[in-house]
């Protein structure tokens, strides 16, 4: 599974590292917990409009909806794709006790979408943040 982690203190940096930082930034984050995923950025915590509860909630079998999930990133990304913010990038996080496959799955889901069996990019660089408080 390709990631990128950050950068260590004190390590040399690039020219390319100092661009990519100097980006505006989206800090687009999908937020795994027990109930659902969280969709959040630097703008605004995207929450369900008729409950307040997650973005996406679990489906009533109580399974993650990854397919939910990638259509909202799809819908998030055609709104940005043509803004200065860094459009490449997604943060997944996850509460304690959520299971490796969940993660893997959810990075499944932010990478990319199939819609007429023509693959489309979301935010193919993931990155791995420490669980949620």
């Amino acid at each position: 599974i390709e990631l990128n982690l950050p950068r260590a203190a004190g390590g040399p940096v690039s020219q390319t590292t100092l661009a990519k930082e100097s980006q505006l930034s989206l800090d687009l984050t999908v937020s795994i917990t027990r109930s659902g995923f969280y969709i959040s950025s630097s703008q605004a915590v995207l929450r369900d409009p008729a409950s307040g509860g997650p973005t996406i909630a679990k489906l009533a079998d109580d399974r993650y909806d990854f397919q939910a999930l990638t259509q909202k990133l799809y819908e998030l990304k055609q709104r940005i794709v043509k803004s200065s913010l860094d459009t490449r990038r997604v943060i997944i996080q996850a509460e304690m006790n959520i299971d490796y496959q969940t993660l893997v799955d959810t990075m499944d889901a932010a990478r990319s979408i199939k819609i007429d069996n023509v693959g489309y990019e979301l935010f193919p660089e993931v990155v791995i943040s420490a669980g949620i408080v």
